[in-house]
């Protein structure tokens, strides 16, 4: 997972030089329990090992991760998959290899061959008429995942022999991509993952689809259903892709940090880990009385009796940070934040009342950090 995350990374950039190549704002990773749907009626193909293996895996997802998949219709998604295989997307191929198909039809697989040379059949008419069905189709699709966080389908229906598909190339590769050929076309994010083997030793698993940007959603998502069946972390190191958007450099010295409990709204928050540093000398930090879960107030010193702070700095986008905002409880807030090279940036503040004679709050100053108070408390 990990290996792959670092490739896709690399591949995921914005392109200038490529007419194709968009800026896409990625989403942020769920929280679990997610709203996970499942299409109502699955297609096997009388292979009834492979119907076993996704009811099984499907459970234990159900069980460990305290979901519960709710059926949603799956005909608007089979639509999509019959235009692809109709209708005039073929007509797209036929143009990706220029003149190929005519100067060397006879280099080309008979069976490629075959699908291209469909393309004679349609008119740009035709192929209008196609994407105005997609587009009716891809609004049926985005309404669907506006109730849903992913889709959860057999990666492939059924495990059919080599010789079976070269026998029967067309049809039984379209039965393999019955819950995917959609994807692309509705511009959706899918995963593929690993999971309970069949009865029969052979390998099965599910595919998690997801709206577009949805790619660290599933990546993390797919790693927690990974290690339920695999010697795999369940919660890997990944970060979020390059932020191809305005975004917000933001100072976290609390619960927010990497390991502590609301660290997680960050990463809901589709925010990036950039570097872990000390504040500019002027801040005093306190442990708050009262607070769940337990977080430090940092509040500016004007007095000279500042001291450098641990924070982490974190670039939240920008169309996410207002909502991030709004779920800072009192006395907390965000402000300026002075780094030690004059920067400023944003950050965690603390109103001054809460830390002042009678509040309860603890000087925690002397240990140059949250994390080292915590750990001063194992001891």
């Amino acid at each position: 997972m990990a290996d792959a995350w670092r490739v896709l990374t690399q591949i995921a950039s914005y392109d200038a030089l490529d007419a194709y190549s968009r800026k896409l704002p990625a989403l942020g990773a769920l929280t679990l329990p997610c709203r996970m749907a499942v299409p109502a009626e699955l297609e096997f193909f009388n292979d009834k090992v492979a119907q076993q293996a996704f009811a099984a895996t499907l459970d234990t997802i159900a069980s460990d991760l305290a979901v519960t998949p709710r059926a949603i219709d799956f005909a608007p998604f089979k639509r999509v998959s019959a235009l692809l295989y109709d209708g005039p997307w073929v007509a797209e191929r036929r143009a990706a290899i220029g003149t190929l198909f005519e100067t060397n039809h006879a280099d080309i697989d008979k069976t490629v061959a075959a699908v291209i040379g469909q393309a004679d059949r349609f008119s740009a008419v035709d192929a209008f008429n196609g994407q105005y069905a997609l587009a009716e189709l891809k609004r049926e699709a985005d309404q669907l995942f506006d109730d849903i966080d992913v889709l959860i389908v057999p990666t492939t229906p059924t495990h059919p022999l080599i010789a079976d598909v070269q026998a029967n190339p067309i049809e039984l590769n379209s039965q393999l991509g019955v819950y995917t050929n959609f994807v692309n076309l509705l511009d959706l994010s899918a995963l593929a993952v690993p999971c309970l083997k069949r009865d029969d030793g052979l390998p099965a698993g599910v595919t998690l689809i997801g709206p577009s940007g949805a790619d660290y959603r599933l990546a993390m998502l797919g790693a927690r259903i990974q290690a339920l069946f695999n010697d795999q972390p369940s919660q890997p190191d990944l970060q979020p892709l390059p932020l191809q958007e305005p975004s917000v450099l933001l100072a976290v010295v609390g619960a927010h940090l990497r390991g502590q409990p609301l660290n997680r709204q960050l990463r809901e928050a589709g925010a990036r880990f950039v570097e872990a540093m000390q504040s500019a000398p002027v801040y005093r930090l306190y442990a708050l009385a009262n607070t769940s879960p337990p977080k430090p107030g940092l509040v500016r010193m004007f007095d000279g009796s500042g001291a450098a702070i641990k924070v982490e700095l974190w670039d939240v986008p920008l169309r996410t940070f207002g909502r991030f905002v709004m779920d800072v409880p009192a006395p907390m807030g965000i402000g300026s934040f002075e780094l030690p090279d004059g920067r400023v940036v944003k950050g965690f503040i603390c109103e001054p009342a809460s830390v002042s004679a009678g509040s309860g709050a603890k000087d925690i100053t002397a240990f140059g950090g949250w994390l080292a108070y915590l750990d001063s408390l194992k001891n």
